[in-house]
């Protein structure tokens, strides 16, 4: 007797919630299956090439060029250089026009000892090549910064 009172209990406490929240008509559907085709390819960003240095004497700046390649690869949109002090951390991104071919580190803002020069050519989305490398040296002499040096 219990149980068919709990059964009728439970059908009746069923019912009135479907009358009070009755379910949500969906509309979703399956479908079939579709194929696409198509193709793509990976975009890169060409690196600058053939990077040289100039510098030397007294007090003197740092100049490194470079060529942009010819063909190939994705449109650059600029370039961005990178100053590292041995055992430092890295200088701000500074940025150059994708025309560019040349930049130039003042000696005032090296630290005595050796620094490396990162350059990125800059792609679009912010896509970025490989970068390439030279290294800047600045000496001292009783305190005074008096030589500097750089190569590839």
């Amino acid at each position: 007797m219990k149980r068919k009172r709990l059964a009728v209990v439970g059908l009746f406490t069923l019912a009135a919630a479907l009358v009070v929240a009755p379910p949500e008509p969906t509309t979703a559907a399956w479908t079939l299956p579709r194929g696409a085709q198509g193709t793509f390819t990976a975009g890169t960003v060409l690196p600058p090439t053939s990077l040289m240095c100039t510098a030397g004497g007294l007090l003197t700046k740092a100049t490194f060029s470079w060529t942009a390649p010819v063909s190939g690869g994705l449109t650059r949109t600029e370039y961005q250089w990178t100053l590292t002090p041995q055992g430092g951390t890295a200088s701000l991104p500074n940025r150059l026009p994708a025309s560019a071919t040349e930049l130039t580190v003042d000696a005032g803002v090296l630290d005595l000892g050796i620094s490396t020069v990162s350059l990125v050519a800059i792609g679009p989305g912010g896509w970025r090549s490989v970068a390439v490398e030279g290294t800047v040296s600045r000496v001292s002499l009783i305190g005074i910064p008096v030589a500097s040096g750089c190569s590839t």
